[in-house]
């Protein structure tokens, strides 16, 4: 298996070898064994970068697809599931997808070679329209779009004439597939360690924080991918730091904050060790910064898609990214922090102190244990504030043609409204939850300051504190009495009573065609009820 999973170049020989060999038990032990090793490798930490997992397991993609659809035997569901690994990819974040997206384009490679498997084979088309639809998102990065655009030049398929549905955006989906990435349970290490050391662990027992704000509806593929971690009943420990606290800029920042035990034997004894300590957690909380950071970007642009005012969006999308980013941030790094706190620090100690004896090693690992317990909560607060830092000027700058859509719609004397989010939301979405055309209410967007007061695992902000993020409200000005006109002005924005008029039309036809899609009898009368539909919504966005 190691030899098939670093050497493409000979998966026709090694395949060739098994055929010559005809034995079936091989076969069987070997495609078992390639099962196994793409689980482990699906199953491993994506948050840091390692190129070295994602071109193993995109070679035993193509080494899976040899032994199987290529023999024109296929990938059972219950051993690897491509349909919903796609989609858990998909909203768990661009990390995931470079790992899973080049695995799953080598794996249908082999179907070029495949009687049954070719095109227009229904499994391997069903597959390719949801590539077909990932390949139409505007973020995916270039090169998962090439691995898309390569697969199907080998399957003599043109994307632009592949049907990509609703597949990956549908919630019911999520809520019902297996997931193949989590991490399974295991057992914390680094608390065995501390607890031999007859240290205190109670930094170390800290659950992951599954009710923090702005979580549970935003974003449940990290909720999923968090499930299967061990937690405790020990309650989550209070925040330690103010946002407003927590100084991004200069090399004394994180110095300023830093906890040092002082009953460390090893600084006890080379006391000048202290000073490596900032630059182990410097690094460990760099590893994290980035990785936290992209998975908050997605977020804003649906809730405010027929909202016509852009700086109500604007600020909206920043209190929500800032809180979010926090709470992803809180969620993803605590315990991976801890473990990379404390190997940083062991290895800039051991550095620091070459040919050290065993007794001395010893102290290094407590010392590197001690530091990492204590400061873990001063590195996830670096973090997370980096992590804000740098989401709010991306989510700008994601939103930006959104903010120009909307300045260029009232220079033109309508209100914007994106047709797009209008149809999905008539047709998909219930009326308790539907966006409506226009702005949101007071209420809708007291979830969102609600979300700027609150920021997860910092301290609750004060009101002068919070009066930087939430300006205050303006008071109405009166408009002032001008003389009669001769004539009567035309009103250029139509009243908010018609798009509701239309808005209500359009949802009782789209309720009228399903009611009576089953039936042969409604066939034409429902074909001609959704032009209506369409007209009406067209009529509805061309009025704003």
């Amino acid at each position: 298996m190691k030899r098939a999973s670093i050497e493409l170049n000979f998966h026709a020989l090694y395949s060739n070898f098994l055929d010559v060999l005809k034995v079936p038990d091989v076969n069987r032990m070997v495609t078992k064994e390639t099962y196994r090793n793409i689980k482990v490798l699906l199953r491993a930490d994506k948050v840091i970068a390692n190129f070295s997992d994602r071109s193993l397991l995109k070679n035993l993609g193509h080494w899976l697809g040899m032994l199987t659809l290529a023999r024109n035997k296929p990938i059972l569901q219950n051993d690897l599931d491509l349909k919903s690994l796609l989609v858990e990819a998909y909203y768990k974040g661009q990390q995931e997808l470079l790992y899973v997206v080049p695995f799953v384009a080598k794996i249908l490679e082999s179907c070029a070679k495949s009687k049954v498997f070719k095109p227009p084979n229904p499994w391997t088309m069903a597959i390719m329209n949801v590539l077909a639809e990932l390949h139409q998102e505007q973020e995916l990065k270039l090169n998962l779009k090439f691995e898309i655009e390569v697969l199907c030049k080998n399957l003599d398929i043109d994307v632009s004439q592949l049907k990509p549905s609703v597949y990956l955006k549908d919630p019911e989906r999520l809520r019902k597939i297996e997931y193949q990435l989590s991490q399974p349970p295991k057992k914390d290490n680094s608390q065995v360690a501390v607890s031999q050391l007859n240290i205190p662990t109670t930094s170390l027992n800290e659950p992951e924080l599954t009710g923090v704000p702005g979580q549970t509806a935003s974003s449940p593929p990290v909720m999923q991918n968090n499930s299967t971690t061990p937690t405790s009943s020990v309650a989550a420990p209070e925040p330690r730091f103010s946002y407003m606290d927590i100084q991004l800029a200069g090399s004394a920042a994180l110095q300023n904050h830093l906890t040092i035990n002082p009953s460390i034997l090893l600084f006890q004894s080379q006391p000048q060790l202290k000073q490596l300590v900032r630059t182990a957690v410097e690094r460990a909380v760099n590893e994290w910064v980035l990785p936290v950071a992209e998975r908050a970007i997605k977020i804003a642009r649906t809730n405010f898609a027929l909202d016509f005012e852009e700086n109500r969006m604007r600020m909206a999308a920043h209190y929500m990214v800032r809180n979010l980013t926090a709470g992803m941030a809180m969620i993803t790094c605590r315990d991976q922090l801890l473990a990379s706190i404390t190997t940083q620090m062991k290895g800039t100690l051991q550095n620091a102190m070459v040919g050290a004896t065993v007794p001395q090693k010893e102290m290094i690992d407590q010392a590197a244990t001690i530091i990492a317990q204590e400061n873990m909560e001063l590195g996830c607060a670096f973090i997370q504030k980096t992590a804000i830092e740098k989401a709010i000027p991306e989510i700008d700058k994601r939103l930006l043609s959104e903010y120009e859509l909307r300045k260029i719609a009232r220079q033109e004397g309508r209100r914007y409204c994106d047709a797009i989010a209008l149809t999905y939301q008539a047709e998909r979405m219930p009326e308790q939850i539907r966006l409506k055309v226009g702005g949101v209410t007071p209420q809708q967007m007291a979830v969102y300051e609600e979300f700027a007061r609150n920021i997860p695992g910092f301290l609750p902000m004060t009101e002068r504190d919070t009066a930087m993020f939430i300006p205050k409200p303006t008071l109405p000005i009166e408009p002032q009495p001008h003389p009669p006109t001769p004539f009567q002005v035309p009103q250029s924005v139509p009243s908010d009573d018609l798009a509701a008029l239309f808005e209500k039309l359009a949802l009782e036809v789209d309720q009228f065609v399903q009611a009576t899609s089953g039936s042969t009898t409604y066939a034409l009368l429902s074909s001609n009820m959704l032009v209506i539909r369409d007209l009406l919504i067209t009529c509805l966005v061309s009025i704003f």
